[in-house]
């Protein structure tokens, strides 16, 4: 559970914050997509998708190709199941992420504003349904629309049944009765809601940007991309401008009514709420705005020229944003409306966390004791059963409950990234093709490296996190990403602190290691080292508690320890995620954590908390400490001053250990909070205490609390029925806060010695608070025996199952296994002395059969490993081997090898691999696995080249120059040599893509350019790439050539002969090393493959990658690295071209774009 966060603030997000991505880039072709959405946010994301993928026009696919007999492949159309989650109602009725009741008021723009575009079948209102979406003020035709669609969606919200059976419930899919009745609730207040006048929003509007914002708001540059430095000056025309008008762009004089979808809130009700830093034309792809595009690409607009003013620029970004949504909605409405069986949208209003332990649990099925669906509420985090059946019944209507793409947004600065990491991997699918998505707009400290702020992210040592996750990011593992950093990088260059206040965006794909294996999801420890770690990890969470936090404070730390992300239920769920991976034995691991963490003094209120960890260990099952192993009047050994009575459930004898205390805080007590300006209060998080006067008196803290604003309208020893005040803060209805805790200290003193109270958890930023709440931050208090105020229960509010759960495991192989007469123990994680970091990894294979033992008793009998692949090595001793498979990418090179030919056993030890360390992935950081369907690329998203905007051949792009002269790192940097072809394959291969792009910038050919992939000492060319032209990546902000690649192999050059004489003096050499070669020959591989989907599918009979075994077939020059599927799959423009019609049969199209260092794996700058 997240810590209970004020938020008084409650600004309202409605349209996201970053450009969209395509999240079907990381699967295969042709490949069904189970995309889960956390913080989705508005739709940008699921429209953008959707007019990548191309599935709108996919009923059949031309393959373009010289030979006439080629006929069209039928690809089978892939479904699309997108499952959203939001906290915002609001955004999915619209969209955004805050940790409050505003969750419905997303939810419901984006339902309708989904509605409108499929009610647009003649696609004549799409201007008035991006004023809908994007404006603050609205014209009459956009208001009446508006008003239209309300009455048409109110009489499908009438149940739940009612939706699902209307027009859009085939379509779009509701998780459970909660998110219909905040939809339902939001859409109403929507036309019954008395919306302020257009004048009064404008002048709050005006007061935002005087106290909260300025004049030079920067954040929508990002969209741009490699042109981000052509936006910078346009940017705050924009800003400035949506926030004066609540426009995009023009005068908005004909906009004279308030948009209620951007008005109507949860907390602030009619009172404008619109975060000061919303810029519309943010989650747009705005590089096509300033680049010059092929006069046939959809988006190409003629050019404005160098003198072109800044309104012009700014009037041109609006445009090309709104283009933008037009095609994405369109592509939408053809896929919705051609087969609603291949595209499904869920919608749900839910805590992100709360959503993944849902989804575990059903698929699971465990019948664990469900969360709270979000903060401030009692309303438990439920799934429609006709979609989410309690038994295991699969059905063409079952929604996924596991998934092979989970995007997070930037939720991970608001959860914290363990609590991310550890609620979605149990639901991410097991496979090579399964990726999680993981964003942050990360605000780098003052001399704090990306690299380090990573690391203390994740809260322990990287490397040791990754093994225990089983999960990393690919550009880790890589060194690289095709992802640009080009913006960081000039910011870097510039200052920092001139751009965006040094906030940094960094997108990662994370994938398990396992790669689809069954054998190697687990590993063994030893307790003790386990115990040093996990204690470690505990430390970090909780640093906030610590003398440190109040050490060396400024303002950026009191600002970074202002921000609390874990409670002590969220170190038990860390546990719990973790028993479910690690063999070790957990009592005598917990037994031994626990003695350090009670012996610890360096958490000022560590022993404070001690009761709420003890509570939560045992809730999930992990660990009974001995005052909760029985009702407290009967435990063996007893404790002191243990009443006979109490006042409800306590008067039981039988009581149980663990109850649920449930404080009422009257509204008048929480004036002073409410009356606070929102910079002095802050986001405190909130906790509860209980104190006793037994012996010295006694404290007792509880961060892992329940909110809601309501009444109690019926009490028993049970629980208690809260009647939930919706209007939130903006009523007067008392404040409900429940817990958790034992028992036995409820019954230590009498009832009006116990205290109960809720307050602040006392941080760095919390001193400003002493004033109004006093040292200990205490904003209620009342007695034990306070019945009006304190209610003892035996159950959560809202909630009827036991509040024990169960754990959510998933499966475990057994680490011991026979194999042709050896016993194979392991794998085995050994730590160092420091318990900080891992030493090696571990397989013992003691030999059970005679014969063995026999022939390892000989001296002369090696054991050697082989490395397989990046996880596994081959071990082998006579006539006997054995793949052994680690649970993390390892270092073959520096393993080691204990052998007793005596006891007749063997001991495998092998380092796990590091980021200083050379060979596996990055040796081959573009590397695939082979599958039944052809490769599945590992770190190469796939892109649909025709898609992508298409720039100018003839036109010089100054800024591609400098957008591909920012690939290296600073130890790149530090180490090349500008004249010499260097021996480092990766770095040769960028200095050959820098070459390619600067001449593609300055080229003026109409046919594109020829390059020679050369090796002087081992027969000079031996591939030709020809560009044919340069297009946009949007969702990567960089470039990539559209190119084709012809092998010069001996039976091709018999057959162009004539085309190489003729066109010598254009091809352009690229000098490669030995290493470079080999780096070419991935690359090109994995370019080919990426442009694939829809063209063309590898054949089972001639596929060579098959045939072979190996994925390219060759790294050496002049031997056929390529398979012959996508022989001959020209692009139309290529065909078109009559110098080339010689090749046409022998070329493979490819996507080649540059590849950038990775800021948290190296420092892209010195200093940065």
């Amino acid at each position: 559970m997240l810590p209970a966060t004020l938020n008084l603030a409650q600004y309202f997000y409605p349209v996201g914050n970053t450009a969209p991505h395509d999240l079907t880039q990381t699967l295969p072709p042709g490949a069904d997509a189970n995309i889960l959405l956390l913080g989705c946010g508005d739709v940008r994301n699921i429209l953008f998708t959707l007019h990548c993928s191309g599935v709108s026009s996919l009923s059949s696919a031309h393959i373009f190709s010289h030979e006439p007999t080629t006929t069209l492949i039928k690809l089978g159309q892939p479904k699309l199941d997108f499952t959203c989650c939001d906290i915002e109602p609001a955004v999915i009725g619209r969209s955004s992420w805050v940790e409050e009741p505003e969750a419905d008021k997303n939810l419901a723009r984006n339902v309708l504003i989904l509605f409108a575009v499929l009610e647009d079948k003649d696609e004549r209102n799409g201007p008035l349904i991006w004023e809908i979406y994007y404006h603050i003020f609205l014209s009459t035709p956009a208001s009446e629309l508006l008003q239209a669609c309300i009455k048409r969606l109110l009489p499908m919200t009438e149940s739940l049944d009612e939706w699902h059976r209307s027009s859009l419930g085939s379509c779009i899919r509701l998780v459970n009765e909660d998110t219909l009745r905040q939809l339902r609730g939001f859409w109403a207040r929507y036309c019954t809601e008395s919306i302020p006048e257009k004048r009064e929003v404008q002048i709050a509007m005006k007061e935002f940007r005087r106290t909260k914002s300025s004049d030079y708001v920067v954040t929508s540059a990002r969209s741009a991309g490699p042109l981000f430095l052509h936006a910078v000056e346009t940017a705050p025309i924009l800003h400035r401008q949506f926030w004066e008008k609540g426009v995009i762009w023009g005068g908005g004089e004909e906009a004279i009514y308030t948009n209620p979808t951007m008005i109507v809130t949860g907390v602030r009700g009619t009172q404008f709420a619109v975060h000061y830093g919303t810029d519309p034309v943010l989650p747009f792809h705005l590089a096509p705005a300033f680049a010059e595009l092929s006069t046939s690409d959809s988006l190409f607009r003629p050019s404005l020229g160098s003198s072109s003013t800044s309104d012009e620029c700014a009037a041109r970004i609006a445009d090309i944003a709104k283009s933008q949504f037009s095609m994405w909605s369109s592509s939408f409405r053809q896929v919705a409306l051609k087969s609603t069986t291949h595209l499904q949208i869920r919608f749900v209003i839910s805590n992100a966390l709360s959503l993944c332990s849902a989804l575990a649990e059903r698929r699971l099925m465990l019948g664990s004791t469900p969360a709270y669906a979000r903060q401030w509420t009692f309303s438990p985090m439920l799934l429609n059963p006709e979609d989410y059946p309690e038994k295991q019944q699969i059905n063409k209507s079952t929604a996924p409950t596991s998934f092979n793409v989970i995007d997070t947004s930037n939720l991970t600065d608001h959860v914290g990234l363990l609590n991310l990491l550890v609620s979605t991997i149990p639901c991410l699918e097991r496979g090579p093709h399964s990726s999680l998505f993981i964003e942050s707009l990360l605000h780098v400290s003052a001399g704090e490296s990306q690299v380090e702020t990573f690391s203390s992210l994740l809260l322990a040592d990287q490397t040791a996190m990754f093994v225990s996750l089983g999960a990393a990011p690919v550009p880790y593992l890589t060194g690289v990403s095709t992802q640009s950093t080009v913006i960081d990088s000039m910011r870097a260059v510039i200052g920092k602190t001139d751009l965006m206040t040094g906030q940094f965006q960094r997108r990662s794909q994370w994938k398990l290691f396992d790669q689809g294996d069954p054998r190697s999801p687990c590993f063994r420890m030893r307790a003790q080292e386990l115990a040093k770690f996990l204690f470690i990890i505990y430390l970090e969470m909780f640093s906030v508690e610590g003398l440190g936090a109040y050490q060396d404070l400024n303002i950026s730390k009191i600002s970074r320890l202002a921000v609390i992300h874990y409670t002590r239920s969220s170190f038990a769920e860390f546990l719990l995620f973790l028993s479910s991976r690690i063999s070790v034995d957990w009592r005598m691991t917990i037994d031994l954590l626990m003695d350090q963490i009670i012996a610890d003094r360096s958490l000022i209120v560590g022993m404070s908390s001690i009761q709420d960890l003890f509570v939560q260990f045992h809730r999930h099952g992990l660990y009974t400490v001995e005052t909760l192993a029985s009702p407290p009047r009967e435990l063996a050994f007893g404790l002191p001053s243990i009443r006979a009575s109490g006042p409800g459930i306590l008067a039981q004898h039988s009581v149980s250990a663990i109850v649920c205390v449930n404080l009422i805080v009257p509204r008048e007590s929480l004036d002073t909070l409410t009356s606070l300006d929102n910079a002095t209060l802050g986001t405190p998080a909130l906790r509860a205490e209980i104190t006793g006067t037994t012996g010295n008196g006694w404290q007792n803290f509880f961060s892992t609390i329940q909110m809601s604003f309501g009444s109690v309208i019926m009490r028993n020893t049970t629980s208690i029925v809260v009647k939930e005040d919706l209007q939130g803060w903006k009523g007067r209805a008392s404040m409900l806060v429940s817990f958790l805790a034992p028992t036995w200290m409820l019954l230590l003193d009498s009832d009006n010695l116990i205290k109960i109270s809720l307050g602040i958890q006392s941080t760095p930023a919390t001193s400003c608070l002493i004033p109004s709440f006093g040292i200990q931050l205490k904003i209620f208090e009342a007695t034990l025996g306070d019945q009006d105020h304190v209610v003892i229960t035996e159950q959560l509010p809202g909630i009827t199952a036991s509040i024990l759960s169960t754990a959510v495991t998933v499966e475990k192989t057994d680490l011991k296994r026979i194999n042709n007469g050896v016993l194979i123990i392991g794998p085995d994680i050994l730590l160092q002395s420091d318990c900080r970091t891992i030493d090696t990894m571990m397989f013992r294979l003691e030999l059970q059969e005679e014969t063995l033992k026999t022939k390892l008793a000989v001296k002369t009998t090696a054991v050697e490993p082989s490395q397989c692949d990046p996880c596994s090595v081959l071990v082998s001793f006579g006539g006997w081997a054995e793949q052994l498979v680690f649970p993390f990418p390892i270092n073959v090179d520096r393993s080691r090898v204990r052998i007793s030919r005596k006891q007749s056993y063997i001991e495998v030890l092998v380092p796990p691999w590091l980021s200083s360390h050379k060979g596996c992935y990055t040796s081959n950081p573009f590397s695939a696995i082979l599958s039944e369907n052809g490769p599945l690329l590992f770190n190469m998203p796939k892109l649909p080249l025709d898609r992508l905007p298409e720039l100018e051949r003839t036109k010089k792009m100054d800024w591609l120059e400098m957008h591909a002269a920012m690939t290296l790192s600073a130890r790149e940097r530090r180490i090349r040599h500008p004249s010499q072809t260097s021996n480092d394959g990766l770095l040769n291969v960028k200095d050959n893509l820098h070459a390619l792009f600067v001449t593609m910038s300055a080229s003026s050919s109409t046919s594109g350019e020829i390059f020679g992939l050369c090796h002087p000492q081992k027969g000079g060319i031996y591939t030709l790439i020809l560009v044919s032209t340069v297009r946009l990546d949007l969702s990567a902000h960089t470039v990539v050539a559209d190119a084709h690649i012809l092998p010069l192999s001996q039976s091709v050059m018999r057959h162009i002969t004539r085309f190489l004489k003729d066109h010598q003096k254009n091809i352009r050499n690229l000098q490669v090393s030995d290493e470079g070669m080999k780096m070419w020959n991935n690359i090109l591989a994995v370019s080919v493959e990426r442009c694939r989907e829809g063209i063309w599918k590898h054949q089972d009979v001639v596929c060579e990658y098959k045939k072979v075994g190996k994925f390219p077939t060759s790294t050496t020059a002049g031997v056929p690295s390529l398979c012959s599927c996508g022989r001959g799959k020209a692009s139309p423009a290529f065909i078109s071209c009559k110098a080339y019609k010689p090749l046409i049969s022998y070329v493979h199209r490819a996507a080649i774009g540059l590849i950038f260092a990775v800021p948290f794996y190296e420092q892209l700058f010195v200093g940065a």
